[in-house]
């Protein structure tokens, strides 16, 4: 590994760091991140990149990062991209690879990335991140999965559950997690029974000021291609997701959708269906996708063979895209701090998401035109 913090009851505090660039078959293989049984300790990560962890093994693991036992986890402005299984590994993480997983720790995440992720899922469970018991009071805000790939591996069955966040907590309690002002745009699942988006198994997820667009799953997938929640009969809490100002591809099944048991409010009267109008517009990510005619939500390939084009100049593509909306003055790029002009609502259209959030959110955040 990378970095391990192993146990202890201190809190430890990291910025600007970067964990790259390794190949094994343990969990957090960049990064290990353990605090006490009696979950005294905090850790903050400020602007860190998780990039290029890769796990070779048979088996489940989270590859990127794994955090443990922590009072709360603070995570502002990091990026994850390029972790996962090995590439065009038919048998490595067979049973599920996860980018980043957290057990008995909630967790604060602020402005993060995930972009170009190759997880897996098959005889176990996967999840670009993967939330456990004890992870009730976890928030993700103004974050964004992009461009990231689920792939399905060895396993016949219907096998594991999947999706950019797979939310499986415990039968003592309904563990409530919150995800705002967040973006899950042209991600591809290969799976039968999970979203590409968010999978709830256990826990009780709200979604509000997001936006989904062009997530793509496989042609048998039974699931919404954005969020799907399922229903475990022995677990009396069940599962629920309720979702308001968001922004779909369609208000239907096709995007949303629940097992009986599973609990899904989608509040049509504040959601939408349109395109966001993005900088980087859908053809672009349908010429990337691995078949000759692709069209939203469900591939014309199976589980198995669902994909990115295998290319270098695929991944270059996917580290660029760019989920910043047209109209406005423009938008304020996060690297430079500058105000970027060039698809302006003049000549490019305005977003149908620009205003349309809840209006009792805190906007003071956001640029003055």
């Amino acid at each position: 590994r990378a970095f391990c913090k192993n146990g202890g009851a201190g809190d430890l505090t990291m910025v600007d760091c970067e964990f790259r660039d390794t190949t094994g078959g343990d969990a957090g293989r960049v990064g290990y991140f353990e605090g006490d049984s009696g979950k005294t300790a905090a850790l903050g990560l400020t602007n860190c990149v998780f990039a290029g962890a890769r796990y070779n093994n048979y088996g489940q693991t989270y590859c990127a990062a794994y955090f443990k036992n922590f009072r709360r986890v603070y995570m502002d402005g990091a990026l994850f991209t390029e972790n996962g299984a090995t590439i065009n590994s038919s048998t490595a993480g067979s049973m599920g690879v996860t980018c980043f997983g957290a057990e008995g720790t909630p967790l604060t995440v602020t402005g993060c990335r995930f972009v170009g992720n190759n997880c897996t899922a098959g005889g176990g469970n996967g999840g670009h991140i993967r939330l456990n018991g004890g992870c009730s009071g976890t928030v993700f805000r103004n974050c964004m999965w992009m461009a990231n790939i689920e792939r399905w591996v060895t396993y016949d069955g219907d096998g594991g559950l999947s999706g950019c966040l797979y939310v499986n907590g415990n039968f003592e309690e309904r563990s409530r997690v919150d995800i705002e002002n967040c973006t899950f745009a042209y991600n591809i699942c290969g799976n039968k029974q999970s979203a590409a988006g968010i999978t709830v198994y256990r826990g009780d997820v709200r979604v509000k000021n997001c936006i989904f667009h062009c997530n793509f799953i496989s042609k048998e997938n039974v699931s919404g291609a954005d969020i799907r929640v399922k229903y475990d009969a022995q677990d009396q809490l069940g599962a629920r997701c309720t979702v308001s100002y968001t922004l779909f591809d369609e208000l239907s099944t096709n995007a949303y959708n629940a097992v009986q048991g599973g609990v899904l409010d989608v509040d049509e009267a504040t959601c939408a269906a349109a395109d966001p109008l993005f900088v980087t517009p859908t053809d672009e990510f349908w010429a990337m996708v691995n078949e000759t005619a692709p069209a939203w939500p469900r591939s014309t390939k199976d589980r198995w063979n669902v994909n990115f084009k295998s290319t270098a100049a695929v991944r270059e593509a996917a580290q660029a895209m760019n989920a910043h909306l047209r109209g406005g003055s423009g938008y304020v790029d996060e690297k430079t701090g500058e105000t970027v002009k060039d698809w302006t609502k003049r000549r490019y259209g305005n977003s149908p998401a620009i205003d349309a959030g809840d209006p009792a959110s805190d906007y003071s955040s956001e640029p003055t035109p």
